[in-house]
């Protein structure tokens, strides 16, 4: 993993805050009903340049012990791990970031969120197609 521009970090968090504080209230009724998002509340995926960032928004995160991004081509089911970030296990909103140096032409992404009990669960799948890679054939 690398870090990311202090303008792109500061685009991810501007557009992070300008999110409805009802979404991250406790008695969010969507939370109640899908407990899985109180440890990933935001999942996105976007290009820049010829890799591809990912980020995600957590209310509280005491209970992980990491979140591990697997990466999958298009065609196929089969993800591998292609990242791993320690949680920062707080209990209070933090924004995580992982850039993909190395995507193929048209990727599927997921954080595979592992708790400290070593039990775990998935995010939503996120399909993204490298249009420079594309534009270039070089992958």
């Amino acid at each position: 993993m690398k870090y990311i521009t202090t303008t792109l970090q500061l685009t991810i968090l501007l557009a992070v805050l300008s999110l409805p504080t009802s979404l991250f209230a406790n008695n969010n009724p969507i939370l109640e009903k899908e407990p899985k998002l109180k440890y990933l509340a935001e999942f996105n995926c976007d290009q820049i340049g010829d890799e591809i960032i990912l980020d995600w928004f957590t209310l509280d995160d005491v209970d992980v012990k990491a979140f591990i991004i697997e990466r999958s081509i298009l065609q196929s089911n089969s993800f591998k791990e292609i990242g791993r970030i320690n949680s920062e296990n707080n209990n209070s909103e933090i924004l995580y970031l992982f850039v993909d140096e190395n995507p193929s032409l048209q990727n599927k992404y997921r954080i595979k969120i592992i708790l400290k009990d070593n039990s775990f669960s998935y995010s939503k799948t996120l399909k993204i197609q490298n249009a420079e890679a594309y534009e270039l054939g070089k992958k």
